[in-house]
């Protein structure tokens, strides 16, 4: 029988809740019999009487769906009340429960505030280098250009991006730069800055717009034009007080005349995206003027990022770039392809498997704090079994007591989820802190409102994942037997000690897996470090000097004062030796293809080479061996047989089976002529320590001078101590240089492995925290065990039992546990 046939009296005494249809049904029908009975005792014949309560009454079907929907809304707000007053008599409850046990629960939230915390603290890293799109107007449409040489994508040639440039049809607009330093002088100190030389677009494509003056124009990137720069905001209010009337001003930047035309401000936009990962500021922009000419096609130097145009997704412009390149492969133009990829993936560049080993760490870590929380409860619960049966006993249904359960432990979740976001704010501070180049964007990273909401979401899971199966392990238990137990004493039966050991081996599992894996990052870190780099980084201070090209234009200037300057050095007292370098090592540099006379090589395997330019006693100052052949030494001059000293694994890949003294090569885009090579040196790990040593040529200053470059000092003592006369040394050469960048090669390495450091260091953390939870874990078990055999240790103490061999079996469960 269904509501609407039931007779009436039954919608008085429905125990079973309320039911709209029904009673908006009976009180329509009520309403009708009412009107029929005045009208029958007015005369009227029932069926008259009928017809006309009806048309007095209105449509009842009309009525009923008004009252209904009424009434349905009526019911659905008093079940929100219902409920909320129920779950905030829960919460009530709840909250009196923990307070009287503090113990527990400041236990319970210290472990839940690592867990989130940590697991928080990760997902803002992970958030600004993954998530978040890049910090440009249009960031989703931006993408990078590279020239592909075989597998190896390098940066492009001004001839390159000249090309590049004129694909309309698959970009709105192209923008390239290459980053530097440039020296200030003429206003107090000399000063060397990071700079970036860019294209008049550059700025426009990236949505920054001045604090005051304006940005680049067009016209202004292009040879011969007049020489304008901006500053950032940073050097604006440090080296100038916040001049607002500087606008307009000129500066003295490596002794030519600019005029500052505008402020860049602060924040993350300023920063251009090759250094948008290691979160690195520059102090100024200048207009990248270059004339093609001035830089052959195998010169690879320029970052070029392009403006997708909206129309057309990444897949489709990766197609029309591939047919572009081969295109121009066809006519001969070029002989590489073209690497066409998102912009957000270079910037993450490497990072990604580090990020999400991080994130599986954390989860990991989690997942032992859920179940050592677990754990925790169950052994609770264990002691609450007598009330929850008396409760049940009383009326009370199972599905109230497990909510019951439940808001308990949202409640300790949401404790230890408050305390875990402070946790992750020191994280995250101490993170940018510490390895600010670590991690990509890692200066992004912050705990803002979405970093709050997966907080608040953690917590509710994990509150959840926690406390569901000790609610339902604690209701779920034979009310009778409960009871029995209860009067003998005890507090838990054997299915219950045998979850509870389940948790713990699984627990104890996991933590012993984070540990193996940061035993492994150390191991792989210590093979890192032991790994041959091909020089001695132990005492070697390093330091960036840069010539102007209005005082120093000719290359005889350059190589005389390089040359002058290590004879002042190196007679300084604690210094062992001093050498001329352009880039160090681990520290990138120029490669490109080289040319070896006799040898012809098919397009797709071009020979590559690293390039590097010292001067005479640079493989003394690293302890570089020679193999074969001779140094560089003062016959090694302008205008004396070019020669150039090659690396093992030039010889190797170029050379297999033969000697490579004597053999003649140069780099593509050089014009002085071929090289004879007349030394074969260790090799030496110029960009990446954990790649093999490419194939590096090295080329004598005094022959191919550069007008900056690197002095590169061992120290018989602490290299430190030499920065101040190293200054002094260049100042009774030329007081308007700085001297910048002074930093020992073990700070090079150091950085170079920074990502690494910070992987295993975390992973360390990690895994030690985890082992200290699952030893938490561990001890609530072996001690609620023996909480509950309390009656049986006294009956077997009390028959002649030893307390040693009580404490073995108690040890020995424990010990069971970890084998297992």
């Amino acid at each position: 029988m269904s509501l609407h046939d039931q007779p009436r009296w039954r919608s008085y005494l429905r125990f079973w809740g309320p039911d709209v249809d029904a009673d908006v049904d009976d009180e329509i029908g009520f309403h009708l019999e009412k009107l029929e009975r005045d009208f029958i005792a007015a005369g009227l014949e029932p069926a008259a009487a009928r017809e006309e309560a009806r048309a007095r009454f209105g449509d009842p079907d009309a009525v009923a769906r008004w009252l209904r929907a009424h009434d349905s809304r009526k019911l659905r707000r008093s079940e929100r009340i219902d409920a909320i007053d129920e779950l905030l008599q829960d919460a009530r409850y709840a909250l009196r429960r923990l307070r009287s046990a503090p113990a527990f629960t400041l236990a319970v939230v210290l472990v839940l505030a690592g867990g989130i915390g940590a697991t928080t603290a990760i997902f803002g890293v992970i958030d600004a280098a993954l998530l978040r799109a890049l910090p440009y107007p249009s960031g989703e449409r931006l993408v990078a250009l590279r020239d592909l040489q075989g597998e190896d994508a390098v940066p492009a040639s001004l001839p390159e991006y000249q090309d590049w440039k004129g694909q309309t049809e698959v970009f709105a607009e192209t923008g390239a730069y290459f980053t530097t330093t440039i020296a200030l002088t003429g206003r107090g100190e000399p000063e060397m800055l990071r700079a970036v030389q860019m294209s008049a677009n550059l700025p426009r494509m990236l949505g920054v717009e001045p604090r005051l003056g304006r940005s680049f124009v067009p016209g202004e990137d292009e040879a011969g034009a007049e020489r304008v720069v901006m500053i950032s905001e940073d050097l604006w209010r440090r080296r100038f007080g916040g001049d607002p009337n500087l606008i307009g001003s000129i500066l003295t930047l490596a002794d030519e005349s600019y005029t500052v035309i505008g402020v860049v401000p602060g924040g993350r936009r300023s920063i251009v995206p090759k250094t948008l990962a290691a979160g690195r500021h520059h102090d100024l922009w200048l207009p990248l003027r270059l004339a093609v000419s001035d830089a052959p096609r195998g010169l690879h130097f320029l970052d070029v990022i392009a403006l997708k145009d909206p129309s057309i997704d990444l897949a489709t412009a990766s197609d029309r770039i591939a047919s572009f390149a081969r295109r121009l492969q066809e006519e001969a133009v070029t002989e590489h392809g073209i690497q066409l990829v998102a912009l957000d993936r270079v910037v993450v560049g490497e990072s990604r498997p580090l990020l999400f080993a991080l994130a599986g760490a954390v989860a990991m870590l989690l997942l032992i704090a859920c179940t050592n929380v677990a754990n925790l409860l169950l052994a609770r619960s264990a002691a609450r079994q007598r009330e929850i049966a008396v409760r049940a006993a009383l009326g009370a249904a199972r599905p109230r007591l497990v909510r019951q359960l439940l808001v308990e432990s949202l409640l300790l979740a949401l404790l230890g989820g408050a305390v875990g976001v402070l946790v992750a704010w020191g994280s995250v501070t101490a993170l940018r802190a510490l390895a600010p180049g670590s991690v990509p964007r890692l200066a992004e990273a912050t705990i803002d409102a979405r970093v709050l909401a997966f907080a608040l979401a953690t917590s509710i899971v994990t509150g959840l994942l926690f406390g569901l199966l000790p609610a339902l392990r604690s209701t779920g238990s034979d009310l009778a037997l409960v009871m029995k137990e209860g009067t003998r004493g005890t507090v838990s039966g054997p299915a219950r000690q045998r979850l509870r050991g389940v948790l713990i081996v699984a627990e104890v599992a996991l933590s012993f897996a984070l540990l193996i894996g940061a035993g492994l990052l150390v191991r792989s870190l210590d093979r890192l470090l032991r790994v041959d780099k091909g020089f001695d980084a132990e005492r070697v201070m390093s330091a960036f000097v840069s010539l102007p090209a209005s005082r120093y234009p000719e290359l005889h200037q350059q190589t005389a004062f390089f040359d002058d300057l290590r004879e002042v050095v190196a007679a300084l007292p604690d210094v062992r030796a001093a050498a001329y370098v352009n880039n160090l090592p681990l520290d990138g540099g120029v490669n490109g293809t080289v040319v070896i006379e006799g040898r012809e090589f098919p397009p797709d395997a071009e020979p590559l080479s690293e390039k590097r330019i010292v001067s005479p006693g640079y493989f003394d100052v690293l302890r570089t061996p020679v193999l074969a052949g001779r140094s560089f030494d003062q016959r090694d001059r302008a205008g004396s047989p070019p020669v150039v000293i090659v690396n093992r694994a030039f010889a190797a890949r170029f050379f297999p089976g033969d000697s490579a003294l004597g053999k003649r090569v140069d780099f593509a885009w050089e014009t002085e002529g071929m090289q004879e090579i007349v030394g074969v040196v260790e090799d030496v790990r110029e960009r990446e320590l954990h790649l093999p040593a490419a194939p590096t040529m090295y080329i004598p200053h005094a022959q191919r001078p550069e007008e900056d470059g690197f002095l590169v000092v061992r120290a018989s003592g602490d290299p430190h101590l030499l920065v101040p006369a190293m200054r002094a040394a260049l100042a009774t050469l030329d007081g308007t240089l700085p001297l910048s960048e002074a930093r020992t090669l073990e700070a090079v390495l150091a950085e170079g492995l920074a990502e690494r450091r910070l992987a295993t260091s975390l992973f360390g953390v990690f895994s030690l925290v985890s082992l200290a939870l699952a030893a938490i874990g561990l001890y609530a078990v072996i001690s609620y065990t023996v909480l509950q055999r309390r009656q049986e240790i006294g009956i077997r103490l009390a028959l002649g039992a030893r307390g040693r061999q009580v404490i073995r079996t108690a040890v020995g469960q424990g010990l069971g546990l970890i084998a297992a």
